[in-house]
């Protein structure tokens, strides 16, 4: 995309000729644009996280912060729903640590501590990042596997309980 006119034209749906005669006398950006969809849509989308910009982040030089490429690319997807959100400065839980994310130029400028008492500013959003691919959440709690020598009558109990029995 190389200007504000591609861009039209990616929410025209069509050469940009319906973008600046507004075809039909409605919107441009209310027409359906990409794939079908309305502006509106797919900025409801965007802050859904179901669209993604595919921008990467960075890590600012001097930070301290050393995040792998999975990290980085689950904060990439945060900044692209901040962004949707209106959010420029975003504080992100990611694996237990936290950091702050300049959202405009999509670089984790450093670590934030969380003191008690003290205040964190220049934030404009919180977030915690979902849990990495394959992982489990540290809010899911199995059924205990019956061999461990529990009691069976609390196993099934708890057995019911997880299925909604």
């Amino acid at each position: 995309m190389n200007s504000g006119i591609d861009l039209l034209r990616m929410l025209s749906g069509g050469d940009g000729r319906a973008a600046a005669t507004g075809a039909l006398g409605r919107s441009p950006l209310t027409q359906g644009g990409v794939g079908g969809a309305s502006f509106a849509e797919l900025l409801g989308k965007a802050r859904d996280g179901q669209v993604h910009s595919e921008l990467p982040v960075q890590v600012s030089p001097g930070s301290g912060i050393d995040l792998s490429p999975e990290q980085l690319e689950r904060l990439a997807q945060i900044a692209d729903r901040a962004e949707a959100s209106g959010a420029s400065r975003v504080l992100v839980n990611i694996d237990d640590t936290w950091v702050r994310l300049d959202v405009g130029v999509r670089q984790v400028t450093g670590a934030a501590e969380l003191t008690p008492g003290e205040i964190v500013g220049g934030i404009d959003a919180v977030v915690t990042a979902p849990p990495a691919p394959g992982t489990q959440s540290a809010g899911t709690i199995g059924v205990p596997n019956a061999t461990l020598g529990m009691n069976s009558s609390l196993i099934d109990a708890l057995e019911r309980a997880a299925i909604g029995g």
